[in-house]
C-alpha cells in the first residue's frame, strides 16, 4: 500500500543491516533448507566469480518491480526478435520464466517440445538473456522443471509460460535465479548477478 515501507526498507531506516542490499541463493536441491536469503550483504560461499551489477530501468519507480532492460533473448544462439530494450522483472516470487503472450511465441517455437518423460532434456537449446551487453546462459537443466509422478517416474515440463501482467514485461523468475546468485542493491538501485554454486 502507498506510504507503507517494505520490511527491508524499515531495516535500512533503522540501520539493522550492514549494507543496503540483500541477496538470494536458490538451491536446485529438492527439499531441505539449502536456499538462503542474506540480509545486508552477500555470501561468497554461494557464488563464484565477480558480481556484475545493472542499473534499474527508468520505469522502475512507477512499476515497483526490480526491473532491468534486456537487449535480447536468444534460444540456441538465435534472437527471438521480440525483446529489444524489453523490460525484465527479476522476481524470486515467480517459479517459472514468463513473457508477454503476444511476444513469447518465437521463444517457445525455438525451444520446441519438452518430453514429459525427460528423454530429450539434454538436447534442448540454451536460453540466453542479454543485459547491457552481458550474456547470461540458462541451460535446460534450469528452465525445465522436474518432479516425480505418483507412480515414482521422473516427469519434466517446460518452466516457461505466457503471462500478461497488464504491460509487456518478461519475468525472470526462479529458474534464472537458481543459476545466478542475485543481489538486490537498494543503495545503488541495481541488481547484480554471479554464477551460483549449486551443491
Amino acid at each position: 500500500p502507498p506510504g507503507v515501507l517494505p520490511p527491508f526498507d524499515n531495516m535500512m531506516k533503522d540501520k539493522l543491516v550492514e549494507h543496503d542490499m540483500f541477496s538470494v541463493f536458490l538451491s536446485s536441491k529438492q527439499g531441505g533448507d539449502t536456499s538462503a536469503l542474506i540480509l545486508g550483504g552477500t555470501d561468497t560461499k554461494y557464488y563464484t566469480g565477480d558480481i556484475k551489477f545493472f542499473k534499474m530501468n527508468p520505469l522502475q519507480p512507477l512499476l515497483g518491480y526490480w526491473l532491468l532492460t534486456g537487449d535480447d533473448i536468444q534460444v540456441g544462439g538465435k534472437s527471438i526478435g521480440t525483446c529489444k530494450s524489453c523490460g525484465l522483472v527479476i522476481d524470486t516470487g515467480t517459479s517459472v520464466l514468463t513473457g508477454p503472450p503476444s511476444q513469447i511465441g518465437p521463444m517457445l517455437k525455438l525451444i520446441g517440445n519438452v518430453s514429459s518423460d525427460c528423454s530429450n532434456v539434454d538436447s534442448l537449446p540454451t536460453i540466453t538473456y542479454v543485459i547491457n551487453g552481458t550474456s547470461f546462459d540458462l541451460e535446460p537443466s534450469f528452465y525445465v522443471l522436474t518432479g516425480t509422478s505418483s507412480s515414482g517416474q521422473q516427469e519434466c515440463q517446460l518452466g516457461i509460460q505466457a503471462l500478461n501482467p497488464g504491460i509487456p514485461l518478461w519475468i525472470v523468475g526462479d529458474p534464472f535465479i537458481r543459476k545466478f546468485y542475485t543481489v538486490f542493491d537498494r543503495a545503488q538501485n541495481a541488481v547484480g548477478f554471479a554464477t551460483a554454486i549449486q551443491q
